[in-house]
């Protein structure tokens, strides 16, 4: 994984944390831990390992 630029850092309240919401994309939850629900849009929050291992295994098939 590459990340070429950081759009805009946000600093965010623990108690706005949620559990990833059962409507949210399969792909989404797969790779994620959480959400945060911003003005107009779900931010969701990336489990780094999950992902990283879900990139392997993808790469391995």
């Amino acid at each position: 994984m590459q990340i070429d630029k950081v759009g805009e850092v946000l600093s965010l309240e623990d108690q706005l944390f949620e559990k990833n919401p059962v409507t949210l994309d399969p792909r989404w939850r797969e790779v994620s831990v959480g959400i945060y629900r911003l003005k107009e849009q779900l931010l969701p929050i990336l489990d780094v390992d999950r992902l990283l291992a879900f990139e392997g295994n993808s790469k391995a098939a």
